[in-house]
């Protein structure tokens, strides 16, 4: 079986759009007679020099999709925070679904994407980003019933959200700084879908890794605001609160089972002791270090640890 790959369009709440400046990134400009030639008719985009945007994925690859157009111009790329490529995004005529950058062979694990405008005047955008999953080519993922944002379903306060429409797609809304959802699912991972807009800021994930995504955009989409895999069978707990004077919008969360636990495939390499005395044992082999690092939870590196020796041998 070949390797996972998952595709988030721009607007997703996993991809971030800064400004040194303040300026909002322009999305999906209405103006522009091009649109309807992009993935879902959406981009992000900034002239403003030193405009950066970030991706931060679990995975061994990642893949950053644009247009090349007369009016953009000169990039960088940092893959976990080191310089790794310097692009062009000119050409004199529009090209869509062009891949400008993809980096494979990554380490399997958490990894940072940043993407940094350089020439003053001249655009850089993103249209959409793929990234290949830690889940081993022997494995299949398969999505299970999306769980809607009901009561019995999703855990929360009902005084502080409320349920709304748009078009014929139902989702849950809070405006409240604070304000939690809990979902609780089987599995090897979660999907979770909502919307980003003008209305939409900081949403905090608490997981098996805590994350901080930013739901603004300059236009509403229904969209991918979180994926996490790589967990252990049996039941998890994903926590979405809200942070600020902004709203948080829910359209349902997606379970993910990989078709063996990803945390037992390669224990047959380590040997027949106890798993934390076979992962001691493979690291010293291998030569890397035991040691927690001081930004990383003891358990997260164990579990990275873990993932990293089951790539080098052989799975």
């Amino acid at each position: 079986m070949p390797l996972h790959n998952v595709t988030i369009d721009d607007a997703s709440a996993l991809i971030g759009y800064y400004n040194p400046n303040g300026i909002p990134w322009k999305d999906s400009p209405s103006n522009d007679t091009s649109l309807g030639d992009y993935w879902d008719q959406t981009y992000h985009s900034s002239n403003q020099s030193g405009a950066w945007s970030t991706f931060r994925f679990q995975g061994v690859a990642v893949y950053l999709f644009a247009a090349t157009r007369w009016m953009h111009g000169k990039y960088n790329i940092f893959m976990d925070g080191q310089l790794t490529y310097q692009g062009n995004g000119y050409t004199q005529s529009s090209i869509f679904n062009q891949l400008v950058f993809n980096t494979t062979g990554l380490s399997p694990g958490w990894h940072n994407l940043t993407f940094v405008s350089t020439e003053p005047g001249r655009y850089i955008e993103v249209d959409y980003i793929s990234w290949t999953t830690v889940m081993s080519a022997a494995l299949i993922e398969s999505s299970g019933a999306p769980i809607p944002p009901t009561p019995g379903n999703m855990t929360y306060n009902g005084s502080l959200w409320e349920g709304e429409e748009s078009g014929s797609i139902p989702y849950m809304v809070t405006r409240t700084n604070g304000a939690q959802a809990n979902v609780t699912f089987k599995g090897n991972g979660i999907e979770l879908h909502g919307r980003t807009g003008p209305d939409y800021g900081i949403v905090q994930v608490d997981s098996y890794d805590f994350h901080e995504l930013n739901a603004y955009s300059g236009r509403v989409h229904n969209t991918m605001l979180f994926r996490q895999d790589n967990l252990p069978n049996g039941e998890h707990t994903l926590v979405v609160t809200n942070r600020g004077d902004t709203s948080l919008a829910i359209i349902s969360a997606q379970p993910i089972t990989w078709s063996e636990d990803p945390n037992e495939l390669c224990w047959f390499f380590f040997g027949s002791g106890s798993l934390d005395d076979n992962l001691n044992t493979m690291a010293y082999i291998e030569k890397i270090p035991l040691e927690t690092p001081t930004f990383m939870s003891h358990l997260t590196y164990r579990r990275h640890l873990h993932s990293l020796l089951c790539h080098m041998r052989g799975k």
